[in-house]
């Protein structure tokens, strides 16, 4: 559970705060509240004045305060859609509904371990709980976009362990933006079952991190030491906001002794937000008619900020149910999205009825239930796959000491940096913490993302650069939604690395001319050189405008272009292979129809080597609608993208 900085700048003699634009301030007592795409507020009332100004003080490590409640509320803010969408700017958000599904069933000596991550850097963690003796199954990835945001996910929009996610199925979501879903078993069971038991880390990382809410990975495991009858089940779609159902199916009726079963169900969550000041953005659950809990979501495992907006029932959580099923939330973790349904099943029953409603514009789209009809020691619960039991004793009060350092104080941008969070109690290792990496001041200024001590009481974060500057870090301790202690400030620089490359449109003509009439596909080149070699660039990164390429070959059909930005080369080859792609014309631009004849446009090629590091590229080409002299591009037919001959097919 995350605080979030309120502010960049401050000045305290007038009380004037500059937010961030990822905020809607309210001094107001009413929960009727507005995306606006920037607001600056002036502070009216001295107390909350000083209220934020403590809170800032705080992240900024000077002070160790809980945060006030003063009427002044988080607000998920709906993200303008990129430019070229395949739906209009002005297309009206229409929320498709689709009851979860089953996506994976099985019965047997089984595990779960599942965890969620929402982050506003481009890194985050997820955490997988590994048994002894266990070996993974099947891993599924199942991630949502910030409410309001039309464009659907891509291929390759998140990685996982570095490898580019391949979606299997998306889908409309109630809150106007998109669900997605992927089996990821081979990219992550060798690194998992290469890992020792209990906590083992995984990558995530997102293009636009901005725009996702978060990711959840669910891992099922092969554990022979495990009870041959439990039964593992996982859901994806998109609930309804008034009212929708899930029917669990269960492999064998309820026993008589219900106490002696284990069943608990998780569910995920994405734009939702919930705090002291916020208590009407939840979603409702009922199991066979009776109320289970009235608070479920809100940013558990991410930060309460548009594009960190999850929360998940798994790891580091507990089965135990709210104490009031009709209480409203009152802060940031007032539910942890995981219950267990003992108290709602009647002998001899083989079906579960749950039922859904939304209070505001919640996401609830994953769901996860784990079986078994006899309790045992080696039944495993979503909660703590594996006990972890502390080798010294670690006192239970006081207040945490933290240091933050980092292996690197520079990168280029694009690259990764490792930031670690050391923290300690009464000199002893703190393990389990909640911890935060806040971006204080520089590029990323409020960036926000989390990660929870291991054993070793250290916290291990991932964040990659997107422009050049400055960051200043802290990493802060949370117990629930307050902060408890912070760190020392850490300072980063990014640095832009200029790589010497250059893309050709249509090459082999000069100008370069799209004759609409009779090209449906455009040929783009992105040139080799002595200094940069094709080969090291991820193929899988590269996009002209929002376009990913239909296919790719590496032949050398071009040569760098003369100076200038709209210099073009008819020269032929040089001696150095090259990327050759074809895009579909109406992905580059959306509306041909209304480019003016003989206009002049400038293409950017975007992507990033295997190492990461960013380059942009343009070029310029002329439309033409009315048929001119015979167009001769390279004549030859591109390979679809699966079918690259492995000699020269890039690693990764």
């Amino acid at each position: 559970m995350r605080t979030r900085c309120y502010t960049t700048q401050a000045t305290q003699a007038t009380g004037r705060l500059t937010f961030r634009h990822r905020f809607v301030i309210i001094i107001s007592s009413r929960h009727k509240l507005f995306p606006l795409p920037k607001f600056q507020g002036t502070i009216v009332s001295s107390s909350v004045s000083k209220g934020l100004a403590l809170s800032v003080a705080f992240a900024l490590g000077f002070a160790s305060v809980a945060r006030p409640a003063l009427g002044v509320e988080y607000k998920k803010k709906t993200s303008a859609p990129r430019e070229q969408l395949q739906l209009p700017a002005t297309s009206p958000v229409r929320p498709v509904s689709h009851s979860l599904t089953a996506f994976f069933a099985a019965k047997g000596a089984l595990r779960l371990s599942v965890d969620g991550t929402g982050t506003d850097l481009s890194f985050g963690t997820v955490e997988v709980s590994k048994p002894a003796g266990g070996a993974v199954r099947s891993a599924y990835l199942i991630a949502a976009l910030t409410g309001g945001y039309l464009r659907p996910f891509e291929d390759g929009d998140i990685q996982v362990s570095g490898h580019r996610v391949m979606w299997e199925r998306v889908m409309r979501n109630g809150v106007g933006s998109w669900n997605a879903l992927a089996d990821v078993t081979r990219f992550v069971e060798s690194e998992i079952n290469a890992a020792p038991p209990g906590r083992v880390l995984i990558d995530i990382s997102e293009d636009h991190s901005d725009l996702v809410d978060g990711t959840i990975l669910a891992v099922v495991f092969d554990d022979p030491s495990a009870s041959p009858d439990n039964f593992i089940a996982l859901y994806f779609g998109s609930h309804a906001q008034r009212t929708d159902s899930l029917v669990v199916d269960l492999p064998s009726p309820v026993p008589s002794s219900v106490s002696d079963a284990r069943a608990e169900l998780g569910v995920g969550i994405s734009y939702s937000l919930q705090s002291s000041a916020v208590s009407d953005q939840s979603t409702i659950i009922d199991v066979n008619g009776q109320r289970l809990t009235t608070s479920a979501g809100g940013p558990d495992d991410g930060s309460p900020s548009p594009g960190a907006l999850i929360t998940v029932g798994g790891s580091d959580d507990s089965p135990a149910n709210p104490s009031d099923a009709s209480a409203l939330p009152a802060n940031l973790a007032s539910d942890d999205e995981l219950y267990d349904l003992r108290p709602f099943l009647t002998p001899g029953e083989s079906k579960i009825l749950v039922k859904t409603s939304s209070r505001s514009e919640e996401n609830l789209f994953f769901a996860s239930f784990f079986w078994s009809p006899v309790s045992s020691p080696e039944t495993a619960s979503l909660a703590s796959a594996i006990p972890e039991t502390p080798t010294r004793a670690v006192p239970t009060s006081g207040t945490p000491a933290v240091v933050l350092s980092t292996a690197s104080s520079r990168n280029s941008i694009g690259a990764s940096c490792e930031i670690s969070a050391a923290i300690t109690r009464g000199g002893l290792p703190l393990s389990a913490a909640a911890v935060e990496l806040k971006v204080l001041a520089g590029p990323h200024a409020g960036a926000v993302t989390r990660a929870r001590t291991k054993d070793s009481g250290v916290a291990t974060f991932l964040y990659r650069g997107k422009q050049s500057g400055r960051d200043l870090l802290v990493a802060i301790v949370m117990e629930g939604d307050t902060a408890v202690a912070g760190s020392n400030v850490v300072t980063h620089d990014w640095v832009e690395e200029i790589l010497d490359t250059s893309i050709d449109i249509s090459p082999g003509t000069c100008p370069n001319t799209i004759e609409t009439s009779v090209q449906g596909v455009v040929t783009v080149a992105l040139t080799g050189s002595e200094t940069f070699e094709v080969d090291d660039v991820d193929i899988t990164s590269l996009y002209l405008g929002n376009a990913a390429p239909l296919k790719i070959q590496y032949r050398d059909v071009t040569s760098p272009p003369g100076p200038g930005e709209c210099a073009c080369s008819d020269a032929g080859g040089d001696g150095f292979r090259d990327i050759v792609m074809q895009f579909k014309l109406e992905d580059v631009v959306a509306d041909i129809a209304s480019v003016t004849d003989g206009a002049s446009l400038k293409w950017t090629l975007a992507g990033s080597t295997k190492s990461g590091k960013l380059f942009r590229v343009t070029d310029c080409v002329v439309i033409a609608k009315t048929p001119g002299p015979p167009i001769q591009p390279p004549n030859e037919v591109l390979a679809p993208l699966d079918s690259v001959p492995p000699a020269i097919s890039p690693g990764g």
